[in-house]
C-alpha cells in the first residue's frame, strides 16, 4: 500500500445503505404488479374528488391542461344535512409538455361553491401566463379568503382565479 493512502472503513450495514437505491426513488415497474398504497390522507381526497371542470384539451383552450375537482369534507355531503362540513375546491395544472410541470392548489373551508366559467386561457407556457376562471362561493364562516383581497359587500360573492404550474392569483369579482 501507498504511503498517503487513506483507509476508509464503513460497517457492512452503512455500505449497504448507501450502495442501495433510494428509498422512495422511482422504480422500474414491470407489467402485471398490484400494488397496495398506505398514504390515507392521499386516499381520503381521490375517494371524495368530482371532477367539475377541464381545460387544456384543445389549443383553443390554452397552453395549460386545468382539472377542477370538488372534494367534500364530511361523511354524507350527497345530501343536505350537518354531516357535511362543505366543499373544497381543488385545481390541478399541468404544462402539456412531455414531463411538463405541475402543481396542485386548494381553496379550503368553503361552505359551497359553483364554478361559473373560464374567463381567459394561456396563450404561451411561462410564468407570466395564465388560464382564469370565475367560481360562486359560499363560505363556511362567512369570514373572506386570505389572500384574495377584499370581498365586495352583499351576500352573493365570487372569486376569480389565476392559475399555472408556478403561481396562483385570486381576487374577489362582481
Amino acid at each position: 500500500m501507498r504511503k498517503n493512502a487513506v483507509r476508509i472503513f464503513l460497517p457492512l450495514p452503512l455500505l449497504l445503505c448507501l450502495c442501495s437505491p433510494a428509498q422512495g426513488a422511482a422504480k422500474k415497474v414491470e407489467s402485471g404488479h398490484l400494488v397496495s398504497e398506505r398514504n390515507t390522507d392521499l386516499s381520503y381526497l381521490l375517494s371524495r374528488l368530482i371532477l367539475q371542470q377541464t381545460a387544456g384539451t384543445t389549443h383553443e383552450t390554452g397552453a395549460y391542461k386545468v382539472k377542477i375537482f370538488q372534494v367534500s369534507r364530511g361523511e354524507e355531503c350527497d345530501v343536505e344535512g350537518d354531516m357535511c362540513d362543505g366543499f373544497d375546491l381543488v385545481i390541478s395544472v399541468s404544462s402539456l409538455d412531455l414531463y411538463g410541470d405541475k402543481a396542485l392548489y386548494q381553496v379550503k373551508g368553503l361552505k359551497s361553491w359553483k364554478f361559473e366559467g373560464w374567463t381567459k386561457y394561456a396563450d404561451y407556457d411561462s410564468p407570466e401566463y395564465s388560464t382564469s376562471f370565475r367560481v360562486s362561493i359560499v363560505t363556511g364562516d362567512g369570514k373572506p379568503i386570505k389572500g384574495c383581497g377584499k370581498p365586495p359587500a352583499g351576500k352573493n360573492q365570487a372569486i376569480l382565479l389565476s392559475v399555472n404550474p408556478w403561481k396562483i392569483s385570486c381576487e374577489y369579482s362582481d
